[in-house]
């Protein structure tokens, strides 16, 4: 199994798909922790570890940062 680009099974599954539409929320909605799981786990993909993957990922690419004040940017 593939988890960048899933294209046997579900595109939902994919890491690529996920952190993109993780990335569109943060953006619309802003970074807080229980909002962005509880949007991913109902609206994207129910595996709790894809959301945590998708959140490194974001981060690992410099998409989310630190405000310097506890919470976080998207950019």
């Amino acid at each position: 199994m593939s988890l960048l680009i899933n294209y046997d099974n579900k595109p939902t599954d994919s890491l690529i798909y996920t952190v993109s539409m993780l990335y569109r929320f943060v953006q619309e909605n802003g970074f807080d922790i229980f909002d962005c799981y509880n949007y991913f786990v109902s609206k994207v993909n129910d595996s709790p570890i894809l959301y945590y993957y998708s959140l490194d990922l974001l981060y690992a690419i410099g998409l989310l940062k630190p405000d310097g004040t506890g919470g976080y940017l998207c950019d």
